[in-house]
C-alpha cells in the first residue's frame, strides 16, 4: 500500500508591500467606470513591471490598489531592501501618469519617497529621522554612504556610516552591520 508522503511545511520570512494613489477612491466616484478601469489599465501595468523587475511577486490588485510579496517563491538575502527600491521606483513611475495623482500630497512619508527618488538621500534621511523610522533612515543613510564613498566624497560618507551602524547595531541586523563597514573601509582607502 502506498502511503502519501507527509506534507511538509516551510516557513520563509517575506516583505510584504502594499501601495495604492491617495486620493484616487473619492476622484473615481465622479468617473464612469469605463474611465476608471481605462485610468487603471496603464497603472497596474507600471505596478507590475516596477515589481516584477525588483523581483517581487504582485498576488492582487483592488481598484488602485496592489499587494506584492517579495521573498516567496524565491527568498533573497536583500528582500526588504528589493520592496523599498520597487515602492521608490513606483513612485518615480507614477510621474508618467500625473493625471493619476492628486494635485498635492501632504505626507512625510511621500516626502521622504520624494526625496529619495529624486536622489535628494540626506534630505530624506532626515524626514525619515524625524518619522521615528529607524530602519528605513538606516536604509536611506547607507544608500547614501554608498554613493558618497563611489564619488570620493569619503568625508561626508564617514557621518552616514557612524549613524547607520548605530541604528544596525542596535537592531542586531548583522548583514547590514557588514554591509556599512564594507563601504566604510571602500571610503578610507
Amino acid at each position: 500500500m502506498d502511503v502519501p508522503a507527509p506534507s511538509r511545511e516551510e516557513r520563509k520570512v517575506v516583505s510584504v508591500l502594499f501601495c495604492d494613489l491617495v486620493g484616487f477612491t473619492s476622484r473615481s466616484e465622479s468617473m464612469d467606470v469605463e474611465d476608471v478601469h481605462g485610468t487603471l489599465q496603464p497603472y497596474h501595468a507600471l505596478l507590475r513591471r516596477e515589481l516584477e523587475r525588483h523581483g517581487g511577486t504582485v498576488e492582487k490588485f483592488i481598484g488602485d490598489a496592489v499587494m506584492a510579496v517579495f521573498g516567496a517563491p524565491v527568498a533573497h538575502e536583500d528582500d526588504p531592501e528589493r520592496a523599498v527600491r520597487s515602492a521608490l521606483a513606483i513612485v518615480d513611475a507614477v510621474a508618467e501618469l500625473r493625471e493619476l495623482a492628486p494635485p498635492s500630497i501632504s505626507s512625510p512619508w511621500y516626502e521622504a519617497a520624494s526625496a529619495i527618488a529624486g536622489g535628494r538621500l540626506g534630505v530624506a534621511a532626515g524626514i525619515l529621522l524625524d518619522i521615528g523610522s529607524l530602519s528605513n533612515e538606516a536604509l536611506t543613510r547607507l544608500l547614501w554612504a554608498e554613493h558618497l564613498a563611489d564619488h570620493g566624497r569619503h568625508g561626508e560618507a564617514a557621518p552616514q556610516i557612524e549613524r547607520t551602524l548605530v541604528i544596525y547595531q542596535t537592531e542586531s541586523a548583522t548583514n547590514r552591520i557588514n554591509q556599512a563597514e564594507a563601504i566604510s573601509a571602500r571610503a578610507a582607502s
